[in-house]
């Protein structure tokens, strides 16, 4: 075979993948995941939640490989945050929140960048002592958020949740994390996930990882596996329902967009189905599609992808959020309990 031949079939072999990824991306048949490391992670004790972060003094000796931001930016759990207090100051109102990669600022290299500090640094500039906790986790669909926040977050005493609902936590899309706690061990695992880490940037790899692999799961994983639901945003709600009736705090769903192009408004139905979802569960909602759109007349760059707000989204959100609160008579002590959900503009009710 000549040289000539090899690469002209190279070439061509080359085209045609890069013509079934162009097809993949155009069609959106392959899901959009925030990557995961591997070694930030360890098994949770709670089948519900799957994974967490690893405490921040088991990461310490870890390569740099194994954390997605300094370990700086993490507190004394693992998430990424400062330490708090678990004794609510006075005069503090205290917001709690639960979260994807969305929470906890993926690709955002300033801790004080992500949008629950932002909200803090907004609602401090109107006179509010505000203290925001953020337990955001990559990969998170809204059941593992609503247990992070019975096992985590309820110890703290919150007067507010916000849970920031992304469009596909319907999914699990957790790259595999615990597939590969359960399945693997040491430098195989490491090795593993280096791999998947730059895989993962190929649709047609994540395609065909999403959809058509099939992994040898021992009895253990299977179960972790059934523990996580793969839809389970209604049961969650009402859950988080059920906690602020019995725990005295209140919550606003956020929902994030798509943002590859907000004009299109190609997402109005999944964003309609959680509005309406909010209202019946009895909780408070926030679309950010109008403020995020506004913000783009400003600045063109909101989103590192469709899911993943840039640094001015986060901005934008957190300043959207806190104007949602000042427009409806926000204060602390004028949380209502069993009061219907807001109906000024930006809430839906059906």
């Amino acid at each position: 075979m000549s040289k000539q031949l090899v690469l002209e079939i190279c070439a061509s072999l080359l085209v045609s993948l890069l013509l079934v990824e162009g097809i993949v991306r155009i069609f959106g048949l392959a899901p959009e995941i925030a990557v995961i490391s591997f070694g930030r992670y360890r098994l949770s004790a709670n089948e519900k939640i799957g994974y967490e972060p690893r405490p921040r003094a088991e990461g310490a000796d870890g390569a740099s490989y194994a954390w997605s931001y300094p370990l700086s930016q993490v507190n004394e759990f693992g998430y990424r945050d400062r330490n708090h207090e678990r004794e609510k100051p006075p005069g503090v109102f205290r917001i709690v929140v639960i979260g994807d990669s969305i929470a906890a600022g993926y690709r955002i290299d300033a801790l004080e960048d992500v949008f629950p500090f932002q909200l803090e640094q907004a609602l401090r500039r109107r006179g509010v002592d505000a203290e925001i906790l953020n337990f955001g986790v990559s990969g998170y669909n809204t059941q593992q958020e609503v247990y992070t926040l019975i096992d985590r977050g309820l110890a703290y005493d919150p007067d507010l949740v916000v849970l920031a609902y992304c469009l596909n936590d319907r999914d699990r899309i957790d790259s595999g994390v615990l597939s590969i706690l359960l399945a693997s061990k040491g430098e195989s695992a490491v090795v593993r996930s280096r791999i998947d880490r730059w895989l993962s940037f190929s649709a047609v790899y994540r395609m065909l990882r999403h959809r058509f692999a099939r992994r040898e799961l021992d009895e253990e994983l299977a179960r972790r596996d059934k523990a996580v639901e793969q839809d389970g945003v209604e049961d969650s709600l009402g859950r988080l329902a059920n906690l602020s009736e019995t725990r005295g705090f209140e919550v606003l769903v956020v929902v994030f967009p798509l943002l590859d192009n907000l004009a299109r408004r190609k997402d109005a139905r999944e964003r309609q189905a959680i509005a309406e979802l909010a209202w019946r569960k009895r909780l408070h909602h926030l679309d950010l599609h109008p403020a995020l759109l506004d913000c783009v007349r400003r600045e063109p760059q909101v989103g590192l992808d469709p899911y993943h707000p840039s640094v001015e989204g986060h901005r934008c959100a957190g300043d959207a959020i806190a104007q949602h609160l000042f427009a409806r008579g926000f204060a602390p002590q004028r949380w209502q309990r069993g009061a219907p959900p807001w109906s000024a503009a930006g809430d839906v009710t059906p």
